[in-house]
């Protein structure tokens, strides 16, 4: 008798859209980055991902990013 063992990882498919894209939209939930690159200083990149929510609990920031882009 054969036995086979399967080990599998639970995947969900996912979608990504540019902060660009998102404007206008309000989304239900998802995964954010406000990690700025160096040469970026469009306080929109940092505002249009935060306001694209009704409640911030459908919103996780991605990694750890600088206070700074907070500011006006």
């Amino acid at each position: 008798m054969l036995s086979i063992k399967r080990r599998a990882l639970p995947l969900v498919p996912a979608y990504c859209i540019t902060t660009h894209k998102s404007q206008g939209q309000t989304l239900s939930k998802a995964v954010i980055d406000l990690k700025l690159p160096n040469e970026t200083e469009d306080i929109a990149a940092v505002y249009v991902p935060l306001s694209r929510f009704k409640r911030f609990i459908d919103v996780a920031i991605l990694r750890p990013f600088d206070y700074e882009v907070l500011r006006i």
